[in-house]
């Protein structure tokens, strides 16, 4: 099991160029990285560092093991704000025009409920400009409508 301390000082040293810059980084001492370097080297069996008095230069496993650290490290913090997140709840009132409602949307609405079993989805399928007043009356959230060409309101998503 890697821990995500050392993988975060691997890469910090690796892409600092050194354990001074990568102390500095990660708020540690110098000192803290050198041992975390040292046991994650233990731990893979094997230098990750070519190491002199001026330079610290990557070794062929430690080459090979930076991207995976960094997408390890990715994912790691992708599921820190997942849990991190406050849980949503209450009602979402979307309009959709007929093109959206029936290509993209009811996948990306099955996931959103998923990962959000507290909301409670109302959608309306519809014509643009029907939808567009009932999101200025308020009786709409969110539309995926037709806007007219150069129209300051809304956001283009689609094309």
């Amino acid at each position: 099991m890697l821990d995500f301390d050392l993988l975060r000082a691997f890469v910090a040293v690796a892409e600092c160029g050194g354990f001074r810059r990568a102390a500095e980084r990660l708020h540690l001492t110098q000192s803290t990285v050198d041992q975390q370097i040292k046991r994650l080297e233990r731990e893979a069996v094997r230098p990750l560092f070519l190491r002199s008095t001026r330079a610290v230069a990557l070794t062929h496993e430690g080459e090979m093991l930076l991207g995976d650290a960094r997408r390890l490290l990715q994912l790691e913090e992708a599921a820190r704000r997942f849990l991190a997140a406050p849980r949503l709840s209450g009602v979402v009132r979307l309009g959709a025009v007929q093109e959206v409602a029936g290509d993209a949307l009811p996948a990306a609405l099955g996931r959103f409920a998923r990962q959000h079993p507290d909301v409670r989805l109302e959608v309306q399928v519809g014509i643009s400009a029907d939808l567009i007043a009932q999101i200025d009356a308020g009786t709409l959230d969110v539309v995926f409508a037709k806007g007219p060409w150069g129209t300051p309101r809304g956001r283009l998503v689609w094309r």
